[in-house]
């Protein structure tokens, strides 16, 4: 009976259910987005630790040093065997 009573039961058309619309100017437009990657500043990081930078410059300034002794003891050898040289020639040249 239910059957019958449902099948003879129409809504009147300006009463029917509404239909959604999917057109741009109701607003229900959806646009389905792709991932892009966000990019970002570089960040700068530094290649070698700050106790590494100084431990570097103080090895540099033990070397500067080494080489500036070295000179130094150079000179005054070869000052040394000249003044010993020149007097020997002297004399070997006076005989």
């Amino acid at each position: 009976m239910n059957e019958n009573n449902s099948n003879n039961y129409q809504q009147p058309q300006h009463e029917q259910e509404p239909k959604e619309l999917l057109w741009p100017p109701n607003g229900y437009v959806f646009e389905q987005e792709s991932l892009l990657p966000a990019y970002c500043k570089p960040k700068i990081c530094p290649l070698k630790s700050v106790t590494l930078e100084k431990l570097e410059k103080m090895q540099e300034e033990a070397n500067r040093r080494m080489r500036e002794l070295e000179e130094k003891e150079r000179k005054e050898i070869n000052e040394n065997e000249e003044g010993n040289n020149l007097p020997r020639l002297l004399l070997d040249v006076r005989k």
